[in-house]
């Protein structure tokens, strides 16, 4: 299932290794700023990764044009910090798509599965905060042989 099909998949972890990433919601529901997230990653997946073999069609597209198909809020964010090439550069070198997610209580999590490790989780974590998350921590779990 490509990754853009994935984010709308519902709750479920990959048969390897992955990591789930728990952010904390204060004055907004979790399920509010998940769906924020979810919108922002479509587009964000759409995109591609450079080992998704799309390197072409990604060297020639402009950051600007890419900025612009981002909900405003992510765009806003980024005005502010000015960090959006390195931002780019990390979710082109990826090595992970999103396999999961769900809001519960004030708490949302969203589940990757990732081909190596280390793994900078940075790209999605900057987006969960932009959306309203706070507090955005990360674990680890593997999963074992005939589970």
């Amino acid at each position: 299932m490509h990754e853009t099909r994935r984010i709308e998949a519902g709750e479920s972890k990959p048969d390897a290794f992955g990591l789930s990433l728990v952010g904390q919601v204060q004055g907004e529901s979790a399920g509010r700023v998940l769906k924020k997230v979810r919108s922002a990653w479509s587009i964000i997946a759409s995109w591609g990764r450079w080992s998704d073999g799309k390197e072409g069609s990604l060297q020639t597209v402009d950051d600007r044009e890419l900025l612009v198909q981002l909900p405003d809020w992510l765009t806003e964010a980024f005005e502010e910090s000015g960090d959006l090439e390195g931002w780019l550069d990390e979710i082109f070198d990826r090595d992970w798509i999103w396999w999961g997610s769900t809001a519960y209580g004030n708490q949302l999590k969203i589940d990757i599965s990732s081909q190596s490790m280390p793994t900078s989780t940075w790209p999605i974590s900057r987006v969960i905060l932009a959306a309203g998350g706070e507090n955005v921590r990360v674990e680890d779990w593997f999963r074992s042989e005939g589970r």
